[in-house]
């Protein structure tokens, strides 16, 4: 059906093919609707290229850790629990001289 059509649309176009010129309601129908399919498929192509173009710039980050915030707890730490040899070190007044 499809290879007819073909024929035909070649022969009104000036193709030398072996069909005639005769254009019916039908044709309307199918120039329609491979132009809405054609323009459907243009648009996806731009969505899906925009979508994989902003892919590396996009932090997954956020959304894990709210995923997880459920299993994981948060602690906190002071220094001689989490740093128990530097603690003394770390207490130390500094000195604001060079000498």
């Amino acid at each position: 059906m499809f290879e007819y059509t073909l024929q035909r649309w070649a022969a009104c176009v000036g193709f030398h093919t072996l069909g005639e010129c005769q254009l019916q309601w039908g044709d309307l129908g199918m120039t329609v609707g491979v132009l809405l399919l054609a323009v459907f498929v243009i648009l996806f192509c731009m969505r899906a290229t925009r979508a994989l173009l902003i892919l590396p710039a996009r932090s997954f980050t956020p959304n894990i850790s709210r995923i997880l915030s459920g299993w994981v707890q948060t602690n906190s730490y002071t220094e001689e629990t989490f740093l128990p040899p530097m603690a003394p070190i770390l207490r130390q007044p500094h000195s604001d001289t060079v000498h």
